[in-house]
């Protein structure tokens, strides 16, 4: 999934559990439902280099802060609370530790070495739920229309 799509489900997360600890793991813990579903990019950047993930990273980023702005303009009354912001960090966090894990697994430095190992149990979940839970496979196209779709959805529920 794209970091929008689980950023937007993040605020809707953190918008209706009270509790920031209750908000970060049902946000953690919607990261990898949304990872259940297939979503066309799985086989497109599962083998792909440091170098294209790091771009695709930075572009995806990009969407996210502008989805942010967007919701400034749109939605006037919208507030970044401590549970919104504690949410998106647990929607984001598996994509982020899969990068840690990336950009650690070839390196001799012990401090790298011990971060990868540190991030391989949470790696091979994410791993699960993207191709082993459900095993159909869609294409790229389809795909980002699901996600246009579930993204619009949670954008409606803010």
């Amino acid at each position: 999934m794209y970091l929008t799509v689980h950023a937007t489900t993040g605020i809707a997360i953190g918008q209706s559990i009270i509790n920031p600890l209750g908000a970060f793991f049902i946000g953690l813990l919607s990261h990898y439902i949304l990872d259940f579903i297939p979503h066309g990019d799985e086989k497109k950047f599962k083998n792909a280099s440091v170098a294209f993930m790091a771009k695709a990273a930075i572009i995806d980023h990009m969407f996210v802060f502008v989805m942010f702005l967007t919701l400034f303009l749109f939605k006037p009354n919208f507030t970044f609370t401590l549970n919104i912001i504690i949410a998106i960090i647990g929607a984001l966090l598996p994509d982020w530790l899969s990068a840690v894990y990336r950009l650690t697994e070839r390196t001799n430095i012990s401090f790298f070495k011990l971060l990868h190992k540190i991030t391989t149990p949470m790696q091979n979940l994410h791993q699960f739920c993207h191709y082993k839970i459900i095993k159909t496979e869609i294409n790229f196209y389809l795909g980002t229309a699901l996600q246009v779709v579930l993204l619009i959805g949670f954008w409606l529920m803010i």
